[in-house]
């Protein structure tokens, strides 16, 4: 029996072409439904998988307040530089951006677009319907598999699921939540080290794992203040 049919194709494709909220959730709980005519080895996923986030302040807030972040059908990759490079890399200055990881249970996957691409029925579905595909130039021809993109849906997500906190050199040597309860020679030694690496103002770059967990334990006992000041 074929799996990839037009219908399976046309979600992939419309999946694959973005959109805005509304899109995106209609396309994600389309492509949800016709994910379940596929093979189960196209709705698994043993890899560690990365997405990146940019919220504003409030919404970061309330996320280490609340340990949980509302989540729906959205796009991940097995690619952590991906992640990391994902929308031109770190977001804006005015949002704070953030790298989530997440080992996958077979129950959170919609689809494996790795997988997909993987395989040579796919690969025979796209010379079939091309034609009849809508969108085609814009959405499996555009982006066919250079984002390593498995589909997850998640309920929300919490603070263990933060890999990496990102922001640019300035702001990030500047704020409070790194500075407070610096010693005067802690402080020496971190300027020394932005030196070191050669960051300058105004650099992006994301923390490392470890600087990244440093920061969340620092902000614990200011979380609640902060989300207040909201």
């Amino acid at each position: 029996m074929e799996q990839f049919t037009l219908e399976v194709m046309q979600a992939i494709n419309d999946w694959q072409r973005g959109g805005d909220h509304n899109q995106k959730v209609r396309r994600g709980e389309r492509l949800k439904e016709v994910s379940l005519l596929l093979e189960k080895k196209y709705r698994v996923c043993n890899q560690l998988c990365y997405r990146q986030e940019a919220h504003d302040e409030p919404r970061l807030w309330s996320l280490l307040a609340d340990n949980c972040l509302p989540e729906t059908i959205a796009a991940w990759t097995i690619d952590e530089q991906l992640a990391k490079n994902f929308k031109g890399g770190v977001a804006p200055e005015h949002l704070l951006a953030l790298i989530f990881s997440h080992n996958p249970k077979d129950i959170e996957v919609i689809i494996n677009l790795n997988t997909v691409y993987a395989s040579e029925e796919f690969l025979c579905a796209i010379e079939k319907y091309r034609p009849q595909i809508i969108g085609y130039y814009s959405g499996i021809d555009k982006y066919k598999d250079t984002q390593k993109e498995v589909v997850l849906e998640l309920n929300n997500l919490d603070t263990s699921d933060i890999l990496y906190l990102g922001g640019y050199s300035g702001t990030l040597e500047d704020l409070a939540i790194l500075n407070d309860s610096k010693t005067p020679d802690e402080t020496l030694k971190f300027q020394q080290r932005i030196k070191k690496l050669e960051v300058k103002p105004k650099m992006p770059w994301w923390l490392s794992s470890n600087g990244t967990q440093n920061v969340l334990e620092r902000v614990k006992p200011k979380i609640l203040d902060l989300k207040g000041r909201e």
